[in-house]
């Protein structure tokens, strides 16, 4: 009988926690199981009332599948945040190669009055230098204050890119 007792408490906690239907199965198997092998008045009331369990709701369900997904999401990401976040504001071996087709525009045009080749000169010079104050100083002699001054963003992104070249030394 109390085995029994603890089968139906079993299913009713597998139907409410959302288990696998195949656990579930098994739990009603040794139900019947147990019922056929010891027949007994009491425990078909017990069976009846392990029966009469009610199912979760839509909404339980939906809201039981939602939160199973974004715990799977979580399992899933782990660690994604830090490559791409390494890709992003990590240390660079080149600012060259680092530089996207845009970048090179934007960068060439605000500084060099869109003269490409006079840019690409720049970052290949900056790429030789040894540490991140010489950088800035070849900057600053290529780069008048006033193109830095009226362009606060594009010449911050830019020296975030030098930043992370000489983040490494």
């Amino acid at each position: 009988m109390e085995r029994l007792k603890d089968l139906a408490e079993k299913l009713r906690l597998q139907v409410h926690s959302g288990a696998l239907k195949q656990e579930m199965l098994e739990t009603v198997l040794d139900i019947l199981r147990k019922l056929m092998t010891h027949p007994d008045k009491q425990e078909s009331k017990v069976l009846v009332a392990a029966a009469s369990i009610q199912k979760p709701s839509p909404a339980e369900d939906l809201n039981k599948e939602i939160n199973m997904l974004l715990s799977l999401n979580e399992k899933l990401n782990v660690g994604t945040t830090d490559v791409l976040e390494k890709q992003r504001v990590g240390p660079i071996e080149s600012i060259k190669q680092n530089l996207g087709l845009n970048e090179r525009f934007v960068f060439a045009h605000v500084f060099f009055n869109g003269k490409i080749e006079e840019f690409e000169s720049l970052v290949d010079k900056l790429d030789l230098l040894e540490n991140y104050d010489e950088a800035i100083k070849l900057l600053e002699i290529h780069v008048t204050e006033t193109v830095r001054q009226y362009n606060p963003d594009t010449t911050d992104q830019f020296v975030e890119l030098m930043r992370r070249r000489f983040a490494s030394k």
